[in-house]
């Protein structure tokens, strides 16, 4: 093998691990729930224990 292309092919994934590094670092953060929203989020599903029985599966 050629060593200036195996040179080659590892300044190219560097160069592409180091450009994904940077659009991570600049993703906008995400807002996490608090345990009282996801309290809430669930309760706002209601009872879903009575509602799962009567659910119709769907096949494709």
């Amino acid at each position: 093998m050629d060593p200036a292309a195996l040179v080659s092919a590892m300044n190219t994934a560097q160069a592409d691990r180091a450009a994904a590094h940077t659009e991570l670092q600049n993703l906008p953060s995400t807002p996490r729930l608090t345990e009282t929203e996801i309290r809430e989020l669930v309760d706002s599903l209601g009872d879903i224990a009575a509602v799962l029985p009567q659910v119709r599966v769907r096949t494709r």
